[in-house]
């Protein structure tokens, strides 16, 4: 997928302060929570966007789900 440009982020960015200051007041819309989900939502970005590619020291980052699960196949 490509990068977006940097209007676009800037866009993103703009748009999910402005989210983040509602919910944080407590504008939290019906059947949403306080979370990235709804931020997402509510800001019309993608949540893929929250997740960092790559960690501070430039190693790959492994996906959220290969984080928990550990070793549990063993036995």
């Amino acid at each position: 997928m490509a990068r977006i440009s940097d209007e676009t982020r800037r866009n993103n960015e703009t748009a999910i302060r402005h989210v983040m200051e509602r919910l944080l007041a407590g504008d939290v819309p019906p059947g949403g929570k306080c979370d990235i989900k709804t931020l997402a939502t509510q800001a019309r970005v993608a949540r893929t966007g929250f997740c960092p590619k790559k960690n501070r020291d430039g190693s790959p980052r492994l996906a959220p789900t290969n984080t928990w699960r550990g070793s549990s196949n063993a036995g």
